[in-house]
């Protein structure tokens, strides 16, 4: 199976404290089978004795999750002497009405017992504002928020595009590479994916504030991608299939947004074994360098 950086980031948020664990992102991304993964379970959440796995969708999880704190609490066995407290995987909890407050009780009586992973759609991003205007319970200081997408290079160990990538159109969050046919399109939308994921990652991280936005003048020069970090830009990416000219737009707007860094991702270049961010002025980077130094 493959390793996911998700991983990483779990053990080190159960290791500092007790906060849950929301992990949301679209669906066949491999939610639960990350998180399975991370407590030492099976992709059933059966082959391993510190995981309690609840899957929304089950007749018999719904009717324990329905029934309150205590009957979750007493299915998990929470009152039994454990070497180290057991991981409780709630999957799909967000269908079932007031989930929010069902959690923050769960939470504020059996924190000390257990660790909890809730996964599901978007709508665990509590910080959205569609979701924020729900109402219902707070969960403020109970959570870290992780949002998961695709496996990209970084997580893969020898990482090699395809034929591909990407055309961040204006919206890159709706961005599907995979579907497209355009070359030219499929390159932009494929390293849109990767940026994607990396603000996602470094904001849930707690590294900052950081978005992704593209750049664009009244003379109708432009950059594809501009990674803002808390509200400013950090570096700018212009997309190539396989031109190595340095594009001048780069260096005009490098210049005027006080970026660190410029890059021309050449999506045919191959692997070079170096820290592009070691560079800050515009230069040519390879793709499978860049995406591979991205979370």
């Amino acid at each position: 199976m493959q390793r996911r950086t998700l991983t990483d980031t779990l053990a080190g948020q159960f290791r500092d404290g007790p906060q849950m664990a929301l992990v949301a992102g679209p669906r066949q991304v491999g939610k639960t089978t990350a998180c399975l993964s991370f407590a030492g379970a099976d992709a059933t959440g059966s082959s391993h004795a510190g995981v309690r796995y609840f899957n929304g969708d089950d007749e018999e999880a719904r009717r324990t999750i329905l029934a309150g704190s205590s009957a979750v609490a007493e299915a998990a066995r929470l009152a039994t002497l454990a070497e180290r407290p057991p991981v409780l995987v709630f999957d799909e909890l967000h269908k079932y009405p007031r989930w929010k407050s069902f959690l923050k009780g769960f939470h504020d009586v059996h924190r000390s017992r257990c660790r909890v992973i809730v996964t599901g759609s978007s709508r665990l991003d509590v910080h959205r504002p569609d979701v924020h205007r729900q109402g219902g319970d707070s969960l403020t200081g109970r959570y870290f928020l992780h949002r998961l997408h695709p496996l990209s290079a970084g997580e893969i160990p020898d990482p090699s595009p395809r034929d591909d990538p990407v055309s961040p159109p204006r919206r890159v969050r709706d961005a599907d590479w995979s579907a497209l046919t355009d070359p030219g399109a499929r390159a932009e939308t494929f390293v849109a994916c990767h940026r994607l994921k990396a603000v996602d990652v470094w904001t849930d991280a707690g590294l900052g504030t950081f978005e992704l936005r593209y750049l664009r003048d009244k003379e109708k020069r432009e950059v594809d991608f501009a990674v803002i970090r808390d509200g400013s830009p950090w570096f700018l990416v212009e997309v190539k299939r396989a031109d190595e000219r340095l594009s001048p737009s780069l260096a005009h707007f490098q210049r005027a947004t006080g970026a660190r860094h410029a890059f021309q991702v050449v999506l045919d270049a191959p692997f070079v074994a170096a820290d592009a961010f070691s560079r800050t002025e515009p230069c040519v980077v390879p793709a499978r360098t860049l995406l591979s130094q991205l979370p």
